[in-house]
């Protein structure tokens, strides 16, 4: 009886009601894609802070398709075996983490070769940075020609000893970094 007496206050409660659901509908499809802080578990235990960081390596050292293309690309084997055939144990992780690279590549830390007739297989990294498929995004234009440091978009990897996606990667973060 008390509800039939109050239709007003039926109506407020329902428009209420409603625009919080549409709130709530409206906040969830602007996070559709965001993953800002996506720290996923990587199949080496890679420092950035100890390589980029306490060693001072240059970003484009690893990824150099930074400079050169679209993708500033995952690093092969190969690149870390530049420093690891000579450095067989880490500072965090003594040989456990740089054995993997040694049983990826096929290479014998004992003697310094590689294995002759070894099957190689690639390291499975898992992709960070993801954005989405309508977005067109160039490394080498941001970082020759607008002079982008890896920090304004990756945040302080030299400081990472696990990497996270720093910045959110939205339309509206990228349109604010032009319009400064």
């Amino acid at each position: 009886i008390w509800l039939k007496s109050k239709p007003s206050l039926i109506a407020f409660v329902c428009v209420l009601a409603l625009s919080y659901g549409c709130r709530s509908a409206w906040d969830g499809l602007l996070t559709v894609g965001v993953q800002q802080g996506y720290q996923p578990d990587q199949p080496i235990a890679f420092s950035h802070k100890i390589h980029a960081g306490e060693n001072g390596v240059d970003c484009n050292y690893c990824h150099s398709g930074a400079r050169d293309s679209k993708s500033a690309g995952v690093p092969s084997a190969n690149v870390c075996m530049n420093c690891h055939t000579y450095i067989s144990s880490g500072t965090n992780t003594g040989t456990e983490e740089i054995a993997k690279i040694y049983a990826a590549i096929g290479f014998d830390s004992e003697s310094k070769t590689y294995i002759e007739g070894y099957e190689q297989s690639p390291i499975k990294w898992v992709r960070i940075h993801n954005l989405p498929d309508l977005a067109y995004f160039n490394h080498s234009q941001h970082v020759n020609a607008g002079g982008v440091e890896c920090q304004t978009c990756h945040g302080p990897i030299e400081e990472m000893e696990i990497v996270a996606q720093h910045s959110p990667l939205t339309m509206g973060w990228c349109i604010d970094c032009h319009l400064e």
